[in-house]
């Protein structure tokens, strides 16, 4: 009959250090890329580069709809309520279709 060997401490723990320097930030990297809200760094100083028109609308959405899950946003909404700023709203148009935006 085989022997079954039990995992070592220092096995797992080796397995979740590897994990938590390699796979866990590169998730946050690609989910945050994926979501849209994934924000470039310049190398040069480290400032954050500027946000376009439509991701500053994009954000105020996805906050809107936080805060009022049931509701479709339109852009006068989001600029009353002041999720977006009026200059940014300029030329921006919103469409709901069963629950997505």
């Amino acid at each position: 009959m085989a022997q079954r060997r039990e995992p070592r401490l220092g096995t797992v723990l080796f397995l979740g250090v590897l994990y938590y320097f390699l796979a866990l930030p590169s998730g946050y990297v690609y989910a945050g890329d994926w979501l849209g809200c994934y924000r470039s760094y310049s190398s040069a100083c480290g400032a954050a580069t500027k946000r376009t028109p439509l991701q500053r609308a994009r954000s105020a959405v996805m906050l809107y709809l936080a805060d009022n899950p049931r509701d479709c946003p339109t852009v006068e909404d989001l600029v009353v309520e002041r999720y977006l700023l009026e200059e940014y709203a300029a030329g921006i148009q919103i469409w709901c279709e069963d629950g997505e935006v």
